[in-house]
């Protein structure tokens, strides 16, 4: 073979130049024979792209076709030594977890890890087993071991640095050792080995190509060494470049900077962001040639984060896409279902259980008997009223929540043969199979449709039946916690296959677009610390121990990047996007591969790039609606003629029509069961009953502020212990010691109120019948609860109370008037006045609040100035809004409400990126 490499050029895709290369060298008359060749690519996507190839041309020239082996750069190994006993995945992230935890609990590795995981953290420990193991494997691709680290820093004198990677020694021949224990390799160690005992062996006959294998380990290399008299090496350059290309075809890194991709500035657009990002995309999708098809077009995402946002863009446009990898086996619905089972089955908290009672296959086929619906409502309540740790508490409240206590048993009975076992390997391994036969045993799954499923559950058994061998080999003590954290990592490195639709635009990664066929290709995401990709950040190995441990490294990474880039540039119709900031919103630097050429026209995008400059879209785009969008919001109204009006509803129509009739018509609600502490409804009616009990004990009239705290503190322990039991979450308890303080501003508060002559006479004060707000429209009435009705004798006055637990302090005068027409937000108090005339008859009124918020100083009572004037005219008001109420006009939305505060958002679509709209119709009115 040659000494130096074949170069074809790069004015055509590689898989082009490559197969055109092949066909002319071993085509001799009606045969194309490649038998006896092993074609060598970087990429899986190559493969598949040049086997296409060879095909179609054998078929358009009615060849006949003996066609080659061809595999990618990294299964090239395994093909040149003798297979060795393999271990599997499951046994050496195992031992891996084994050989650290073993030396940090001997106390081995203090400086490693100052302040170690608790030894029940077991997914920490977990992740860094994880991160040893691929320190491990990046240095056994260049042939080195730990020991050779710490031969470095003693060398360069890095003494924290030695120590560290003593520590870290220790671990890799804990992990070695237990591999010579039961005589098996790692994939890494095997090839290091192999080289070193020159065990490759090949056909003398057999021939290979090596094509487009740029950017190499030391290991890889080494075994390309081995074949290199019978190898031919291909580079896509120009031969012009030969000096920058090593003699098997990787790149020198040295040659390679950031000068030498040459983009046109009219070929790169700026984005603000990933979204902005997409619809450009879009944009220069329709403005194709029309002779350009969707599927000549590829698009590259180096930041994988923008795969979802582009994907959702396309399809909003009825533009289908290919994905460069399926859905994680991780989102998968029984993937998703055996997460949950391993959060209950960690603790048994209440959390988990709403997870595996919200999954739809355990709704289906655990509690096919139970109404879901009731559960999931029972479910929301119960956790609003009781904000519990744990679900020991339901069957106590079975008779308030029946299905939710139906629903809890069955669950812990579907659980059973995981709860009630001795804690082995082989026990969990058979009660994890048990609980999900139960679930999906009985399930016919079809090939064609249900890939995910097929995937997730043969995933789960394989791997499950290699960590129960692993387990028993390697004398590791399990629980559920344990193997269900081992079992879920390995399946997060899965994904499920992807079936390509024909007629789609293709999605590919930064690296494998140079070996697709397209002739168009859009990258986007061009940023540096993207393309090219940098570490600076590694918490093993810094960038410039890396460059002098010839690992690969910042300089390389950009080596391999300006070639990409260039061979995309020179190859194909390219276009590149970069984006001002991420999906967090972060700034973005642009890239320094783009910013080439005369200095001026680097000025000029630096200027455009950091002064906030945009590509805007010049096509208008069409936006389809999917079929499976968001329908738009039909709401029917009609009139409402309820006896009375709650004097609380009365607020809630001058907020939104809409919404009060949503509210108080329709009877919705929005509930959940994400708080962690008391909400503000639930805060607010602790308060009131602890003050309620206070306002009709004998209590009520001492002016003993010590006493009266006492008292509400006593109360408001009884509620609580009643309400949420002992099991509750760390914040509530906090709430309670904040009541505690605000108890005792209260208290004595409520004591000088007392000295100057007030007495509670009413507490929850409700008249019998509804009360007409005016004599001239007796169809006009109100109904309503005071909190607190007090007397002065001495003044023959009644003060009107209502207690508001907000964290603000705010005012009547604030809470009550609006600038905004018809200039009151709220008519509580002033409609007080009315429900207790039966009361109060014609002696004088103070209408206000006592307050309780989080300013101690402000606790107390706040009164409104009103004068009859503005008293009326709140009646007038009142008058007018029970008629429209009753009238039916419920036509009005607010659309100044914030999402964040809004009970109906979701119901609005105001939560979803594809907002539906909405429609009002009135009937009967």
């Amino acid at each position: 073979m040659a000494d130096q490499p074949t170069f074809l050029g790069w004015d055509a895709p590689p898989i082009s130049l490559l197969s055109d290369w092949l066909t002319a060298k071993y085509s001799e008359g009606s045969l194309l024979d490649l038998s006896g060749i092993t074609i060598v690519l970087p990429s899986t996507s190559g493969v598949r792209q040049l086997q296409q190839s060879l095909v179609q041309y054998a078929n358009e020239q009615q060849l006949a076709f003996l066609p080659p082996d061809i595999t990618t750069i990294g299964g090239l190994p395994e093909r040149l030594y003798p297979h060795k006993s393999a271990a599997t995945d499951a046994f050496q992230q195992l031992a891996w977890y084994k050989a650290v935890t073993d030396k940090a609990l001997s106390g081995s590795l203090n400086t490693f890890l100052p302040i170690a995981p608790a030894p029940q953290q077991r997914q920490a420990w977990q992740e860094l087993a994880v991160a040893v193991a691929n320190v491990h494997r990046e240095l056994s691709g260049e042939g080195l071991r730990f020991e050779n680290i710490v031969s470095h820093c003693n060398k360069n004198q890095l003494r924290h640095e030695e120590r560290r990677w003593k520590q870290l020694q220790l671990i890799q021949e804990a992990y070695f050792n237990l591999l010579d224990e039961h005589q098996v390799w790692d994939l890494q160690s095997a090839r290091v080995m192999a080289l070193k005992n020159q065990e490759i062996s090949f056909d003398s006959s057999e021939l290979f190509v090596v094509a487009g294998c740029t950017d190499l380990n030391s290991i890889l290399r080494g075994f390309l060494a081995s074949i290199s008299a019978q190898t031919e090496f291909i580079v896509f350059a120009p031969v012009s470049m030969r000096s920058r290309f090593d003699q098997v075809g990787c790149l020198i890194t040295e040659k390679w900077d950031a000068s030498v991709p040459a983009i046109p500035p009219e070929d790169i657009s700026i984005a603000s962001d990933p979204t902005h990002q997409a619809e450009l995309i879009l944009d220069l999708i329709t403005r194709m040639p029309a002779d350009v098809a969707t599927t000549d077009i590829l698009i590259a995402t180096p930041d994988v984060g923008d795969e979802k946002e582009l994907i959702r863009q396309l399809q909003t446009h009825h533009l289908q896409a290919n994905p460069p990898t399926g859905m994680r086996l991780t989102d998968t619905r029984i993937i998703v279902l055996l997460r949950l089972l391993h959060n209950y089955l960690r603790d048994i908290s209440f959390s988990a259980l709403s997870g595996l009672l919200r999954h739809p296959d355990v709704g289906i086929y655990i509690l096919s008997s139970i109404d879901i619906s009731s559960v999931l409502t029972e479910l929301t309540e119960y956790h609003e009223a009781r904000l519990p740790l744990d679900d020991s508490d339901i069957q106590a409240w079975s008779k308030r929540y029946p299905s939710l206590a139906k629903a809890a048993a069955a669950i812990r009975n579907w659980c059973e043969p995981l709860l009630k076992l001795e804690d082995t390997s082989q026990n969990i391994h058979d009660g994890m199979l048990a609980v999900l036969t139960k679930v999906y045993g009985e399930l016919s799954f079809q090939r064609d449709t249900h890939i995910a499923e097929i995937k997730a559950l043969s995933a789960i058994t394989n791997t499950s039946h290699e960590m129960l061998e692993a387990y028993e080999q390697l004398h590791i003590s399990c629980n559920n916690d344990i193997f269900f954290t081992h079992l879920l990592a390995t399946l997060s490195q899965s994904n499920v296959p992807v079936i390509p639709d024909s007629d789609a635009i293709t999605i590919s990664g930064w690296l494998d677009a140079p070996w697709s066929a397209h002739n168009t290709v859009i990258v986007s995401g061009i940023n540096e610390g993207i393309v090219p990709t940098t570490s600076n950040t590694d918490l093993f190995l810094q960038d410039n121990t890396r460059q002098a441990l010839g690992l690969n490294n910042n300089q390389r990474r950009l080596a391999r990047d300006a070639y990409t880039l260039a061979l995309l540039q020179n190859s194909r119709n390219l276009v590149c996007l970069c984006k001002r900031s991420n999906q967090q919103g972060d700034p973005l630097p642009i890239s320094r591969l783009l910013l080439h050429g005369p200095v001026t026209q680097q000025a000029d995008l630096i200027k455009r790039y950091s002064s906030g400059q945009t590509t805007i879209a010049s096509h208008q785009l069409k936006e389809f609606r999917p079929i499976d969008h968001l329908p738009v919001l039909e709401i029917t109204v009609a009139p409402h003629q309820p006896e009375a009006i709650s004097v609380t509803a009365l607020r809630s129509y001058l907020a939104c029509p809409v919404r009060f009739y949503l509210n108080s018509v329709l009877r919705l609600q929005s509930i959940d069961d994400y708080s962690k502490e008391l909400s503000p409804l639930t805060f607010g009616n602790l308060v009131h009953n602890v003050l309620h009990a206070f306002g009709i004990s004998e209590v009520r009239d001492s002016i003993d502020s010590s006493e009266i705290s006492e008292y509400l503190k006593s109360s408001l322990s009884q509620h609580f212990r009643r309400n949420h039991g002992n099991s509750t979450f760390p914040a509530v308890r906090l709430q309670i010691q904040q009541l505690h303080h605000r108890f005792d501003a209260f208290a004595q508060w409520q004591a000088n109120w007392r000295t100057e002559g007030w007495k509670i006479i009413e507490a929850e004060y409700q008249p019998v019948e509804p009360i007409t707000v005016h004599p001239d429209f007796p169809e006009c009435k109100i109904r309503g609860r005071i909190d607190r009705i007090d007397y002065n004798p001495q003044k023959d006055t009644y003060a009107i109370f209502d207690y508001k637990t907000s964290e603000s302090s705010d005012p009547p005068e604030k809470t009550h008037k609006s600038s905004k027409p018809p200039g009151w937000s709220d008519l509580q108090l002033p409609m007080y006045r009315h429900l207790c005339k039966a009361l109060t008859g014609d002696a004088g009124l103070l209408l206000g609040y006592i307050t309780l918020g989080k300013d101690l100083s402000s606790i107390g009572a706040q009164f409104a100035n009103w004068d009859e004037t503005a008293l009326n005219d709140a009646d007038k008001v009142a008058v007018e809004v029970i008629r429209s109420i009753r009238a039916g006009e419920f036509t009005e939305l607010n659309d100044d409400v914030p999402a964040i505060f809004d009970d109906y958002a979701d119901l609005f679509g105001k939560t979803t990126l594809d907002h539906p709209g909405h429609i009002i119709k009135e009937v009967n009115k």
